[in-house]
């Protein structure tokens, strides 16, 4: 069996349509009577709602290029922002650079503590880059440059007194604890870490710099040449 209204199939006893809502069997003398507004009352009400979602549909098709462009804009300019965000090292001092001036060599080094140096040498000055911190120096202000070198014969000392304290307290043969001490002690013979000095008047404490050999002798020629 299949409703006369919309077509769908349904069951002989069903008194309204899954589909469409329709009744399909008038129980009473009441109903029987296809006027009866009461009748259509359920058809009516799906009526008004279909109407209504077919209106919702069309005005969100209407709204459509208005939130695709509102979406394209906002995307370009969160992403504007973003590569602002996101200028590289290069473009930063460069901006920074006056009339004539120009970057000479860059250099990618550490200090003592062994964090990230970058520092741009140009015809003019110093840029040094540590982390977010950006600083300049002018040539004329570097009063001093040298390589030193930095002894750790306060290790050697350090293993020598834990030696002679383990020697003392416990017998030699089997004592694995002068292991840690005698590392100690060529450590401090041995290692020396060599950097290059800056001193620059205005500041405090010098600036010194360590890694590649050949990039701090660059960098020490340019300073040098400059001064």
């Amino acid at each position: 069996m299949h409703c006369k209204y919309c077509g769908k199939k349904i069951k002989g006893n069903e008194n309204y349509c899954d589909g469409c809502g329709e009744q399909l069997r008038y129980n009473d003398s009441f109903n029987q009577n296809p006027d009866n507004p009461i009748r259509n009352l359920d058809s009516r009400i799906i009526s008004t709602f279909h109407d209504n979602l077919d209106n919702a549909r069309r005005s969100v098709e209407k709204q459509k290029p208005t939130i695709k462009n509102f979406c394209s804009i906002l995307s370009n300019n969160v992403r504007k922002k973003f590569q602002d965000q996101i200028k590289t090292d290069d473009d930063i001092i460069n901006s920074y650079l006056l009339e004539n001036e120009k970057i000479e060599d860059e250099f990618a080094l550490l200090n003592l503590n062994s964090s990230q140096v970058n520092i741009y040498a140009t015809n003019m000055r110093l840029f040094i880059k540590e982390g977010r911190n950006i600083r300049d120096a002018n040539y004329e202000h570097i009063s001093s440059i040298q390589f030193r070198r930095e002894n750790y014969l306060w290790l050697s000392a350090l293993g020598g007194i834990i030696l002679l304290i383990i020697s003392i307290i416990l017998p030699f043969p089997g004592n694995l604890l002068i292991i840690p001490a005698i590392l100690l002690l060529i450590i401090g013979i041995f290692y020396k870490t060599e950097y290059l000095e800056v001193i620059i008047i205005g500041l405090s404490e010098p600036l010194r710099f360590t890694g590649n050999r050949t990039g701090l002798d660059s960098l020490f020629k340019i300073i040098r040449k400059n001064k």
